[in-house]
């Protein structure tokens, strides 16, 4: 599709000097003395207290690819007022460790397709099942699938839930294509009919650890993938380092692959993104700043605001309709923004605080929400 003529909106209203370097120049800045951690509002004991709590001995999950080498690697980073004020690593090698961050890769997708509307002619309102974008699904499998909208699939109440049937075949990583869009003859019975009509609201529950699981679909946010080539003509995993990590400075990613002979495929719009714990605070401080990297407007502010009012979607969380509020039993700023995926790697930002934490690990997701309360509500005590 030919790109629209105007290009990404320029913004210098931001400093240069908050925004961070690429990895290799080490010029981040950072400062733990308790002396000026306590001058940008932050209690030195709390700020300790809930280092120590992140790096506790937590179950890992098992089972999973690459997961004894995985598991070993913790980290969290707290940044105040522009600063990494602190920072801990479970090992010596795991500040440079690329960790597998999960369903962050549909929070990636989410503001990669924000970007891509910003240049070409698609938005959230358009039909997923169309043929400029999305040749490969038709025949339509259930002809339900007509009615998707890119807006239901970052809500989730798309009807492509092939995972409440547990046989969506997610291992199946040859000709990903077909088996995303329902045709592979293997999986047609999982991938193939919709669970439920499309756009149900009884399924749009953004708010909470809990938001709408029973049609959460990793298969739903592959489509965004399956998109990105016929609009863009780029593969998706090349446009997303050049229109968004290219300009927030990220260097060390990596992908989650299938074994070979298919290890060139990289459909990371539900997940498979790899990277360093720096490199995976970028984004949270990207949106913290309303899209906004070192005076270039990355993502279109009007899309940040769509698609974070009332409570924001489910891989991109707000409070500002106080979702949040008693749910770890006390109220949270309504600007507290979160994104996350399983094994906890998660981030938590407060633009009016200008504060963020983000953590990786591979903990198990029995141990979730005690691990997300003693985290956030941490992270909350020891503001001054």
């Amino acid at each position: 599709m030919p790109p629209r003529e105007a290009g990404i909106a320029k913004d210098n209203q931001v400093t240069q000097n908050r925004f961070f370097p690429a990895a290799g120049i080490d010029r981040w800045r950072e400062n733990a003395d308790p002396g000026f951690v306590a001058s940008v509002g932050v209690d030195p004991a709390g700020l300790g207290e809930l280092l120590d709590f992140s790096m506790q001995d937590w179950p890992n999950q098992p089972d999973w690819p690459n997961q004894p080498e995985m598991a070993v690697h913790k980290s969290c980073i707290v940044i105040k007022d522009g600063w990494i004020i602190g920072e801990r690593y479970s090992t010596p090698k795991t500040k440079n460790f690329q960790q597998y961050i999960s369903s962050n890769g549909k929070t990636y997708a989410l503001i990669l397709f924000g970007i891509m509307a910003d240049r070409y002619e698609i938005s959230l309102d358009d039909r997923v099942y169309d043929k400029r974008w999305l040749p490969e699904g038709f025949p339509l499998s259930d002809p339900r699938k007509s009615e998707i909208t890119f807006e239901m699939i970052v809500r989730h109440t798309s009807g492509i839930c092939p995972e409440q049937t547990q046989e969506e075949g997610r291992d199946e990583w040859g000709d990903f294509v077909r088996w995303t869009v329902g045709h592979d003859e293997r999986w047609a019975h999982a991938t193939g009919p919709l669970a439920f009509d499309p756009g149900d609201k009884s399924f749009d529950r953004p708010g909470g650890l809990d938001h709408n699981m029973d049609s959460y679909s990793s298969v739903g946010f592959g489509h965004i993938g399956l998109v990105i080539p016929h609009v863009t003509g780029m593969a998706a995993h090349e446009y997303l380092v050049e229109v968004l990590l290219d300009p927030i400075g990220v260097t060390s990613l990596d992908w989650h692959r299938p074994p070979h002979p298919e290890r060139n495929i990289c459909w990371w719009t539900a997940g498979c993104l790899k990277m360093t714990p720096r490199d995976y605070a970028r984004l949270g401080w990207l949106l913290m700043n309303d899209g906004n990297w070192a005076g270039r407007q990355v993502v279109p502010r009007v899309y940040l605001a769509r698609v974070m009012a009332n409570g924001g979607v489910p891989n991109l969380l707000t409070n500002n309709a106080g979702f949040f509020d008693g749910f770890h039993g006390r109220q949270y700023p309504a600007d507290l923004l979160r994104f996350s995926g399983s094994g906890h790697n998660i981030t938590y930002a407060m633009s009016s605080r200008d504060m963020m934490l983000v953590r990786t690990s591979r903990v198990a997701n029995e141990v979730r929400k005690e691990l997300e309360q003693g985290t956030l509500n941490r992270m909350m005590d020891m503001l001054t």
